[in-house]
Formats: structure tokens, sequence, C-alpha cells
């Protein structure tokens, strides 16, 4: 007889500029027992008339609403996050744990330096039009095509450096409470942006455990390895993780 196995839902956030859509593929290409579930944050996609938010402390008060009916029906459920994601998911997981909600089974951050680390000074949103291009260009995720196409252009760039906006102007609160949930760290081997000893930074947040997966490729290795990374995910959800690097604080 087969045994039925528990739905678990995949709450999972954009990065800078991008809209819940870039998870749309994955809902077919997961093991049926995994919902993925892709939370939009306004100003983009399905809520494009909707105002961007300035802070992140107003993406997550924006976002919150949505992830806790997500909670309703009491299923167990992860957060997934990449880069910009990765931090909305670190702070949506101390949200939900301030106001006693049910906690996720996992979060994965991806593509995103632990929170407490310091950050380049750099401040990219406030660079000009032309400057600000060429900086999202080297990083890899926006086609040159997209980036040379003067109504796409205008159609992205305001959403691009709001959410650069949020993310630079983050500052970590010192003195916080430890997350109660294992986080795996998804990382690119060439990316400029976080190394594989910077991704162990995370062990510093939570009181269980961190796990470390490193990808061949650049900050967006989600696009050409997604594959890999769902196997990652479903393996953690869903039975024994893949070949991590494992730190446990218990």
């Amino acid at each position: 007889m087969k045994m039925c196995m528990m739905q678990v839902k995949l709450l999972c956030f954009p990065y800078a500029g991008g809209s819940a859509r870039i998870y749309d593929s994955w809902k077919n290409n997961i093991h049926p027992s995994i919902d993925v579930v892709p939370i939009e944050p306004s100003g983009r996609g399905t809520r494009m008339n909707e105002p961007l938010c300035d802070s992140m402390e107003e993406m997550v008060e924006d976002l919150y609403p949505r992830v806790r009916k997500e909670l309703e029906d009491h299923l167990p459920y992860a957060l997934f996050g990449h880069s910009l994601g990765g931090l909305v998911v670190y702070e949506m997981a101390h949200r939900l744990m301030e106001k006693g909600d049910k906690k996720p089974q996992h979060l994965f951050v991806s593509g995103k330096r632990a929170p407490h680390m310091k950050d380049s000074q750099k401040q990219i949103h406030r660079l000009r039009d032309q400057e600000f291009i060429q900086e999202i260009y080297q990083l890899g995720g926006t086609p040159k095509e997209v980036l040379q196409e003067k109504e796409l252009l205008e159609l992205i760039l305001p959403v691009l450096r709001k959410d650069y906006r949020v993310a630079e102007t983050y500052r970590y609160p010192t003195g916080r409470r430890l997350l109660t949930s294992e986080i795996s760290v998804l990382y690119g081997t060439r990316d400029e942006i976080m190394s594989g000893s910077e991704a162990r930074e995370w062990e510093e947040l939570t009181a269980k455990g961190t796990r470390t997966y490193p990808f061949e490729g650049g900050h967006f290795f989600i696009h050409d390895h997604w594959k890999e990374v769902l196997k990652t995910i479903q393996q953690t959800l869903l039975g024994s993780p893949v070949s991590p690097s494992a730190h446990s604080r218990i």
C-alpha cells in the first residue's frame, strides 16, 4: 500500500526587479507534494498598479498579510527567496515569530549574504540611469535585450531602482532573537556578491542548523541550474538533503 505524503507549501519571494512569475515554471517541475506559491510584491506583475515599497519594513508589512493568508489551512510550509528575496525571507520569518504564527518548516536563502554581515557601502540605487543599467547588466540577471528596449526599460527600471533602495538602505537590527528554523543557503561558486565562507555566516542567525549548497555559476545560478535547485529543495523538504556542507549549532 502506498503511503500518502503530506502536502508542503513553498512560499517564494523574487529577487530585485523580479515578479512572482519567475517561479511559475517551478510548479510543474517539483514533486506534487510541494505546492509552490509565488508571493508577489507590490508594484509589479499582478500588482503593477500598486505603489512600490521604499524600505524593507514597508515590504514586509505589505507581504505579511499575503503570507499569513497562506497559513490558514495549517499545512506545513517553507520560505524561499533569492537575493533581495532571501533578505525578505529572513525578515518575514522574524515577523511570523513576533506575531506568534506557526513557524516555517525550513528557510531557503539563495544568493544573499547573511544580513548581519557588513555590506559594501556602494549605493547603486543612487546612480544615474546608464550607470545603474550597467551595474545591473554585470550581475547577469536581466537580458541585454531588455535593457536596450526603451519601453521595457521604462517599466522595469523604477522597480529595480526601488528594490535596490530597499536592499541598500536595510540595517540589521542588533540584539535579535535567533530564528528557530533550519536554514539552507544556496550560492553560486562565481557569485561576486557572496562566497561559500560568507554563506556559512547564516548559522549565526538560527538556533537550528544551517546547510550550504554551492552551484556552478554566478549570482543568477537559479536560472541555469533550476533542476538542481528544485532537487535540493525537494529532498530537503521530503527526504534527506543532498550532499550539503552542514553546520549545526545543536
